[in-house]
């Protein structure tokens, strides 16, 4: 007895890559939180802007990026 292969379901919604998004975007330093990464036995966030990381995350449109060490939260409405 074999097992039948799954079809994989595509999403119908176009991708589209979050520098595409963000240069169509309004960002200023309002709409980002920068979160500093270090790697001490493992990666690890150091200190998060709780306020400003709250006031982000309310915005309807989150994007994540990765730059040299900061992990940048995106929010646009």
């Amino acid at each position: 007895m074999t097992r039948r292969a799954r079809k994989k379901l595509r999403s119908k919604m176009n991708s589209i890559s979050t520098d595409e998004v963000l240069s169509k975007a309004e960002v200023d330093s309002e709409n980002i939180v920068r979160l500093k990464l270090t790697t001490r036995k493992g990666t690890r966030i150091e200190s998060v802007p709780l306020k400003k990381l709250e006031k982000v995350a309310n915005k309807t449109k989150l994007y994540w990026k990765l730059e040299d060490g900061w992990l940048m939260l995106y929010g646009i409405s």
